[in-house]
């Protein structure tokens, strides 16, 4: 028998894609892990040589820098409501 699914862990619910009946059985099928890191790879440019990308730049370290820079639309919203109940 298959345990209640809604119940795994957040990781653990990332890597389940999912319960096949075989004629041998069941299968549990789970995501490719390589396959996403791939194509997050290929989405960042990390493939791409240096020349395409820009001399130094490093696509990874500029997607965290830009995550970091901007803030996150909730702490904006903070931001906006203290200043409203200050004046």
């Amino acid at each position: 028998m298959i345990d209640d699914t809604t119940k795994l862990s957040p990781d653990a619910a990332a890597l389940y894609a999912g319960v096949k009946t075989t004629k041998d059985g069941i299968e549990i099928k789970m995501h490719d892990q390589m396959a996403a890191l791939e194509k997050l790879g290929r989405h960042l440019g990390v493939f791409e040589p240096k020349s395409a990308v820009g001399a130094g730049e490093n696509p990874l370290r500029m997607l965290i820098d830009s995550v970091h820079a901007t803030p996150s639309r909730s702490s904006r919203t903070r931001r906006r409501s203290k200043t409203r109940r200050t004046e």
